[in-house]
C-alpha cells in the first residue's frame, strides 16, 4: 500500500490543504486544526451548523496560512504572538487557547455573519483522547476526537460506484489517504508504518451531515447519506473511514509505502 494523499485542516471546519509531505507531531499532523473559531460562549463554530464554513478556502504560504473567501483574503501566521488566553469548549473538553486577536475575529464575524473569535493551540491545550482508545495519553489539538483520520481510495471509489455523481474525498475530511487494496480494508488494520511515523487504527469514525455538504457551493446532497444508510450503518451510526492515534512521530510522503503489521 502507498499514501495516495494527505490532507490538513488548519482552521477546524474551514477548507482543507492537500500536502505533498508532512511532519507527523504529538498532535497529529502539523497545523492539522490547530486554530477554530468559536462563539461568544467559547463554543467551536462547525459546518455541522454553519454550512458556509466550507467556503473558506486555504492556502499554505512561506507566511502562514492565506484564508480566501471569494477574493478575500485574510492571513494566519504560523506562529503569531499572543498573550491573552480563553476557556474553549469542544465537546465535551474545556480546554486553554490563545486569543488571536480582534483583525483575526472582525474579518470572520463580518463574513460569517456572526460574532466569533479565532482561537489557536498553545502550550497549555492539553487536551487528551478519550482513555478508552487512548494508549499513552495522546493530546488532540481541535480535531473533534482522534489525532488522524485514516481511509482507503477504494472505500471511496467503491462508494462511488453506487451514486448518481461522484464525490471527491474531500467531502470525508481524511488526513491520510491510502490505496493499494480493496475497499474498507482500512477496517482490518490495526497498526501501520509510514517511514519512521507509526500509526494505529483504533475505532471506527461515526459520520455526521458533513459529508453531505457540497465543499464548493455548501449545498446540502442528500445522497452521498442516504446511499451509505444502505451498507454502513452500525447500530443505528454510519462509519466510514477510521480513526488514528500517533504511536510515534515522523515524516510522510505522498507515495510513501505503508507498511501494514
Amino acid at each position: 500500500m502507498i499514501v495516495d494523499s494527505i490532507f490538513i485542516y488548519p482552521v477546524k471546519s474551514l477548507g482543507g490543504i492537500e500536502l505533498d509531505e508532512c511532519e507527523i507531531t504529538e498532535f497529529g499532523l502539523k497545523f492539522d486544526r490547530w486554530w477554530m473559531l468559536i462563539d461568544d460562549e467559547g463554543k467551536f463554530l462547525t459546518q455541522r451548523q454553519i454550512h458556509k464554513l466550507c467556503l473558506f478556502k486555504l492556502q499554505i504560504t512561506s507566511l502562514g496560512f492565506e484564508v480566501n473567501l471569494n477574493n478575500d483574503k485574510l492571513l494566519i501566521p504560523f506562529y503569531e504572538k499572543t498573550s491573552e488566553n480563553a476557556e474553549v469548549v469542544i465537546w465535551n473538553d474545556k480546554v486553554k487557547a490563545s486569543l488571536m486577536g480582534i483583525k483575526y475575529d472582525k474579518w470572520f464575524s463580518e463574513r460569517i455573519g456572526i460574532n466569533c473569535r479565532l482561537v489557536r493551540i498553545n502550550e497549555n491545550t492539553q487536551r487528551k483522547t478519550d482513555p478508552d482508545y487512548a494508549k499513552n495519553n495522546e493530546l488532540l489539538a481541535f480535531s473533534d476526537a482522534f489525532q488522524a483520520l485514516v481511509i482507503s481510495s477504494e472505500t471511496i471509489d467503491d462508494l462511488n460506484l453506487k451514486l448518481r455523481v461522484k464525490v471527491p474525498v474531500n467531502r470525508f475530511r481524511p488526513n491520510i489517504v491510502i490505496r493499494g487494496k480493496k475497499a474498507f480494508s482500512e477496517d482490518e488494520i490495526k497498526n501501520f508504518k509510514i517511514n519512521d511515523a507509526l500509526f494505529s487504527l483504533v475505532k471506527p469514525c461515526a459520520r455526521c451531515i458533513v459529508p453531505s455538504i457540497n465543499q464548493e457551493t455548501s449545498v446540502i446532497e442528500n445522497e452521498i447519506i442516504t446511499e451509505l444508510k444502505k451498507y454502513r450503518l452500525f447500530n443505528g451510526k454510519i462509519l466510514f473511514g477510521q480513526n488514528a492515534l500517533i504511536i510515534k512521530t515522523g515524516k510522510i510522503f505522498k507515495s510513501s509505502k505503508v507498511e501494514i503489521f
